[in-house]
């Protein structure tokens, strides 16, 4: 809660790798924590229909995501993008956007297989930004979905199809059903 400050402090007394603990920590724990509080807003913005709105919201997540963990590697942004991705997925068919909404879900099961080869759920595996060389105690990172990328997919997949009316039903059921017609690698 007070990272940067106490980071501060070991910083104003020259003991930067004290300060890196503080700051990396800091920086990790605070941006899932904006992860959290925006990838929740998204529910009720799609319910309502707004999807632009949801889509810049997806957008801020992607950038979070994007920045602070390395794209390529399994960590748990790799695992949070894969969620993100099925969701704008859902949104593009809803749009009658049926090439972006493709897309997605292709790089979504993507991202669910890089996950799921090598799950990783302490915030600092994969990790842009942990400066500091202890990973002991690392915080670990927490989603209800289930210990693997693709059940997530399929689950956020699932469950919309199963709450959702309109528009937002119809791209959930069409969304799973390419889901369930790409090929196992």
């Amino acid at each position: 809660m007070y990272d940067a400050e106490i980071g501060e402090v070991y910083r104003d007394d020259k003991d930067i790798e004290k300060a890196y603990e503080f700051f990396s920590e800091g920086l990790y724990l605070s941006s899932m924590n904006v992860i959290n509080v925006t990838g929740r807003w998204i529910d009720p913005l799609l319910h309502e229909g707004k999807y632009d709105t949801a889509l810049s919201m997806i957008g801020y997540l992607e950038m979070i995501l994007k920045t602070i963990y390395k794209e390529s590697k399994a960590s748990f942004g790799t695992k949070m993008l894969a969620n993100l991705e099925i969701i704008k997925a859902v949104i593009f068919e809803a749009q009658s956007k049926h090439t972006e909404m493709r897309e997605c879900v292709e790089k979504a099961v993507e991202n669910a297989r890089i996950f799921d080869e090598a799950p990783a759920y302490t915030i600092v595996t994969g990790a842009t930004f942990w400066l500091s060389k202890t990973t002991e105690d690392a915080p670990v990172a927490f989603d209800d979905q289930g210990p693997s990328a693709m059940n997530a997919v399929e689950g956020i997949v699932s469950e919309f199809c199963d709450e959702f009316t309109g528009d937002s039903k119809k791209g959930c059921k069409k969304c799973a059903e390419i889901f369930g017609a790409l090929p196992e690698k």
